[in-house]
């Protein structure tokens, strides 16, 4: 169980005997710049019980010498997790009423000399204002600026912290000579007097498993009403195969663009069940948002006509529009109606924009007039851009985490009043956009598709992988569109097969190759998708595969089969070998499995304690399912879609004969331990073939469901 004790450094968390962190002091700065003098931390410690189970509070208080100030550190410690509290009082000065405030940035710091072990560390930090990426220091000075999440290892057990944004404070971590340090910054000011959570600690086995724990038990100490991703609703309409308009037009995007690609897709019968219109649309005046209506230049029939061919003509079955967290780059255009419509509605920045403001019922009164006017419109769903900029634009205006949580409240309370709650998050890796949105369920987890890009699949997948390693506790992860017709096709549409996401394309007109999609989907356009979002194996989780000699191998499973794909994204310019091991899908239970490469086209069989041996050329790609051996018998389904084994919709055995529902036609593909006397598909007697361990089974490819029938001797 976890603990704390003072030692002459400081204060200790301890995980039964072993010394977590060591060290931890807490540093004030005011607003003046001063640090006041706070006498040693006194700690006591108090048992208690609450809904989520019995708990030790350890408190720790240092005062000033006057007793006029107080800083606490509170940590709640139960079985499975710590969760730190940080408060400061300050009495308010005789006549006056002056009180001794925090600076708006930094105005807590929380130092720890060292922790238990400083190697084999990932840390994730902000590298732009909305989007995180992975880091892999060795020691904590390394350990980036803005790090929103760290993790590490020692003798087989994973640790993570993981900083809160509460409904004011946000903590960050970052990496000092003298240790590490975690800060408290409302970015505003006048706050003397309150109680925030800080941290939450947790540690076990599985890392994927304490990372998701660490989110939950954050949001219930935080007294948070958002959700965890386990218990968001996945929309049903990014079940199937979509488009974008970004990298196809950009800004320039048009009704007759538009409309072309949709006659495009139909030529190609390709079933692309959904669009999102991306920004270029609206009407607007230098960046700002000048009426709810698309640009009558670019779209003569208005928005509503555009739609209405897209479903009618088309056969789109959802559409959805862009628009930004501020309403547009600049907000609301100040000359517009709009600004004159929604005075009381819309707030006045430092630096002079017009956004939504950052109050649940007043923000929620814009919010609702635009998605009104857009569900009247048809649009189905939206996109929501720029949404890490309120920091920038309500620092000193509005506390960071009240300013995220009000609009994303505001706003999401219109999207499930008039889109069903269907949304895509879009630049918004901030700490307050995490921890603030109430129910929606993508986020985007990582930068934009580059198709220019030198070298940018690697950059890529490595953020959306490892990105989902801690976002991936709290939404879907949405690993952005990607082209067809790209030096990096292939690798894109293995990616998003094991993302767990949405899959969708930026194709402009003419450039769709549908050979790249159709391993990916069924013929109705929907998306064979896995149960959560791919992340890193195990063995790959603290090893950086862009510097270093280390294949990218990420994990996923669906239903009972996991799934892995391997990757060569290594700057190392030379073959990289690799190996795959029943413990590299944390979920899997069986003591053997076959395993087969969609590549190769070739299945070995696994055992617990086994590896299977793999050699990956520069920019090379490999994809394996391990599939659970019954009676005999390993379906792998139709293998010419990436995750074959979700095609097969039921099984069932009597005796020597084994039942398999496949959910199309195409090659089917399965291994026995068992000498096969018969094939049977849809009652009819067909020839098979073996290759190695693997039996093949030609069929046609149909849109129906067909009945395979194996028999044994």
């Amino acid at each position: 169980m976890f603990h704390i004790k003072q030692s002459t450094q400081g204060l200790d968390v301890l995980l039964d005997d072993r010394v977590l962190l060591q060290g931890i002091n807490g540093v004030v700065t005011l607003e003046s710049g001063l640090n006041p003098d706070l006498l040693a931390m006194q700690l006591h410690e108090k048992e208690g019980a609450d809904r989520y189970g019995n708990y030790i509070d350890y408190v720790a208080e240092a005062s000033g010498n006057e007793g006029d100030l107080r800083l606490m550190l509170r940590f709640r410690c139960y079985d499975e997790a710590i969760a730190c509290f940080v408060s400061w009082e300050s009495k308010s000065f005789f006549v006056s009423g002056l009180s001794e405030n925090i600076a708006n940035v930094n105005g807590i710091c929380l130092q720890v000399s060292s922790l238990e072990h400083e190697s084999n560390m990932l840390a994730h930090y902000l590298h732009k204002a909305w989007w995180s990426r992975p880091s892999f220091p060795q020691r904590l000075e390394d350990i980036p600026q803005k790090t929103q999440s760290l993790l590490w290892t020692e003798e087989g057990i994973f640790h993570h912290i993981l900083p809160v944004c509460s409904s004011l404070f946000k903590a960050e971590l970052s990496g000092q000579s003298s240790g590490l340090e975690l800060s408290i910054s409302a970015h505003d000011s006048g706050y003397s007097n309150f109680e925030t959570l800080a941290f939450v600690l947790t540690a076990g086995k599985d890392p994927f498993e304490i990372t998701k724990k660490t989110a939950q038990w954050g949001l219930r100490c935080s007294g948070s009403l958002v959700l965890d991703r386990e218990v968001r609703r996945y929309p049903e309409s990014m079940e199937y195969l979509g488009w974008c308009s970004w990298d196809a037009f950009y800004t320039d995007v048009s009704e007759e663009g538009l409309l072309g690609k949709m006659q495009e897709f139909k030529n190609l019968a390709l079933p692309v069940k959904w669009v999102m219109i991306d920004d270029g649309w609206l009407d607007e005046r230098n960046k700002a948002l000048h009426s709810f209506q698309a640009s009558h230049e670019k779209f003569p029939h208005n928005l509503e006509g555009v739609i209405r061919a897209m479903k009618s003509t088309y056969g789109m079955k959802q559409v959805g529009v862009w628009h930004a967290i501020t309403a547009y780059w600049n907000g609301v255009n100040p000359e517009s109606e709009l600004a004159l419509r929604f005075k009381n509605e819309l707030f006045r920045t430092h630096c002079g924009k017009l956004i939504p403001y950052p109050d649940r019922y007043r923000g929620f009164a814009f919010w609702d007039a635009f998605h009104s006017s857009l569900r009247e419109q048809g649009v189905d769903f939206v996109k929501v851009d720029y949404q890490s900029v309120l920091v920038n634009l309500l620092s000193g205006a509005v506390a960071v985490g009240r300013a995220a949580q009000e609009t994303h409240r505001a706003l999401e309370t219109s999207v499930g009043l008039h889109f069903d709650g269907v949304m895509m998050n879009c630049m918004g890796m901030a700490s307050e956009n995490m921890w603030h949105r109430p129910n929606s369920a993508l986020s985007r987890s990582s930068d934009d598709f580059f198709p220019q890009a030198e070298n940018g699949f690697a950059e890529h997948a490595l953020q959306n992988v490892y990105n989902s390693v801690y976002q991936g506790a709290f939404y879907w992860s949405d690993y952005d569109m990607w082209w067809t017709q790209h030096r990096d096709a292939l690798r894109h549409s293995v990616l998003r097969a094991v993302s767990g996401g949405p899959v969708y394309i930026s194709d402009a007109p003419g450039k769709t190759d549908p050979d790249v999609l159709w391993p990916l989907i069924n013929s109705t356009g929907r998306i064979f998708r896995c149960d959560r979002p791919g992340m890193p194996t195990p063995d790959m989780l603290l090893n950086n595969p862009l510097d270093e000699p280390y294949l990218m191998k990420i994990w996923n499973s669906k239903q009972e089969n996991g799934v892995i794909a391997a990757f060569h994204v290594s700057s190392v310019d030379t073959p990289l070998a690799g190996e795959i091991r029943i413990s590299d899908v944390p979920l899997l239970k069986e003591e053997e499995y076959a395993v087969y490469e969609h590549f190769s086209q070739s299945g070995k069989w696994l055992e617990s304690d086994g590896v299977i041996d793999f050699t990956l050329a520069p920019q090379e790609v490999a994809l394996y399912q391990l599939v659970p051996i019954r009676h005999g018998i390993a379906m792998f389904g139709c293998i010419g879609k990436y995750i074959s084994s979700a095609t097969v919709m039921q099984q069932y055995n009597n005796q020597t004969k084994f039942h398999f529902l496949l959910q199309e036609g195409g090659t089917i593909a399965f291994m026995s331990k068992q000498s096969i006397s018969c094939v049977r598909l849809n009652g009819a007697t067909v020839v098979h073939q073996r290759q190695g361990d693997v039996y093949f089974v030609q069929n046609q490819s149909t849109d129906e469901p067909n009945w395979l029938e194996i028999e044994t001797e």
